[in-house]
């Protein structure tokens, strides 16, 4: 089963085909009410400094 990555921000990732064990989902943008409701669906997270990353967020991001 393929690991899930959320991206909330604008990166640079690089190549991302050659992962063939995850499935990267960029959200760069997402607003804070929708990533609350879509983040326990992911196993990573990757942000910058625009997605701020409280107990809120951590307690909707069970698989983290």
């Amino acid at each position: 089963m393929k690991q899930r990555i959320l991206v909330t921000d604008n990166v640079q990732l690089g190549p991302t085909h050659i992962y063939d064990d995850v499935d990267i989902d960029n959200q760069a943008g997402i607003a804070r009410d929708a990533l609350l409701k879509i983040v326990g669906d992911y196993e990573a997270i990757i942000t910058r400094s625009r997605t701020q990353v409280d107990g809120d967020l951590l307690n909707a991001a069970s698989q983290l």
